[in-house]
This record gives C-alpha cells, structure tokens and sequence, in this order.
C-alpha cells in the first residue's frame, strides 16, 4: 500500500488546500494512507480524520516542526511540540509526546537539515524522497539513512493538489491504525519512492520559496 506522509492543509500559511480535497484526491490517486503534517500547527488534525474516514483512508496524525536546525516530520503526536528549538530539544519534546521524529528533505537549501545534524541527532527516520526536494538531495537522504540504518518515510510535501501522492512510502501490509502504522514505519522494510513534477511546476514553487523565504527575513516557516 502506498502511504503519503507529507501533506500540508490551510492550516500551513504556504498552502490552500481543504482536508476534504486532499482526502478526495488521495483516493482518487489510489493512496491507502496519509499523513497531515502542518507548520507547527496540529489543529487540522480532527477535519482531516473525518475526511479520511468518509474516504476509507487511513489518518496518521502528524506535524512538521520548525526547529533551529531545519524542519523535523513527527508522526503520532496529538500537540504540536515548541517551534524554535535545537534538534535534539525538539526530538525530545516528539518523543515525550508519544511519537517518532523523521528528519524532513535532509540537505534542502532554507529548511532542510543538514546531513551532519541528521547524523548527530537521535532521530528515528530519514524522509527519503520528498518530491519537492532535487534528485541529488533525495539520493543524500537515502544514503545517510542506510549509514545510519534508520527506517525510512516517504512523502510528497504537498501545499497544492496536482503534488499529492508523488511521493510515498510503499509499505509491505496494510495497517489498522495510527500506531500499526508507525510500527511498520520503525520495522525499516518500507522503500520510499514517487516521481518529480513538471519542471514547470518545480521552478514556479522553487522561486515562490525562495520569494517568501527573503519576505520573511530569512527564517523558515
């Protein structure tokens, strides 16, 4: 089954998108699972739930978190751990809460990890394609999971609806459950895979980034 563990809703400021059309689109695309993971915001989590459940989709409660460092994925967390903290803070604070951390599109220039914090950092999994990250930042993300023999998750880090499942994490069952799903994701036999837009697409959202990563002063989301 193919699971998107990257999807950003409203409640992201860089995105429009209605958990209901995510939900309808997922299905449409053939997806059995999906993942919100807003900007430090979990308040879409109960309308995303509900548009799962009418879709017959599997709802993993996620987040992405800005730390110091670049943004962290956590999966299975119900609050949103404090933005603006180191790595290994925020790690903590998603381990406390109940959930793993996954580093977010590792390398990516603005909001990406480094691969040396990614390597000292306790995470439990590398996002190791994200659709939105280059080639060559997908294949570091991959190599520095196989050093580190950490699980892998996949994604497709959609903020519009043409992005949605080009990214994905393949997974060997089908879980029941939120927590059946992150079991699977920690037992490290998924593959992360998907395809990369249109170059139109790419250049239009890279300058977008770009634009309001320079607006904002030069901090990440």
């Amino acid at each position: 089954m193919r699971a998107d563990l990257h999807i950003h809703s409203r409640r992201s400021p860089d995105s429009r998108l209605e958990p209901r059309e995510i939900a309808r689109v997922a299905k449409a695309r053939g997806l059995k699972a999906l993942a919100l993971t807003d900007h430090n915001s979990v308040e879409g989590h109960r309308d995303m739930a509900e548009a799962c459940k009418l879709e017959g989709l599997l709802f993993l409660p996620g987040i992405e978190v800005t730390s110091l460092d670049g943004h962290i994925l956590a999966y299975g967390v119900s609050k949103a751990p404090a933005a603006g903290r180191s790595a290994e803070e925020t790690i903590d604070e998603i381990h406390g809460l109940g959930g793993i951390a996954s580093a977010a599109h590792p390398a990516r220039v603005y909001t990406g990890l480094s691969v040396d914090k990614v390597r000292a950092a306790r995470f439990d999994a590398v996002e190791a394609f994200n659709s939105q990250s280059s080639p060559n930042h997908n294949v570091e993300a991959r190599r520095v999971a196989e050093e580190l023999r950490l699980p892998v998750t996949g994604g497709s880090d959609a903020h519009a609806e043409y992005r949605i499942s080009l990214g994905y994490l393949a997974m060997d069952l089908e879980p029941e459950s939120p927590d059946a799903a992150i079991d699977q994701i920690l037992k490290g036999k998924n593959q992360a895979a998907g395809e990369m837009p249109r170059m139109g697409h790419v250049f239009r959202r890279a300058f977008g980034t770009a634009a309001r990563w320079v607006l904002r002063g030069g901090r990440r989301i």
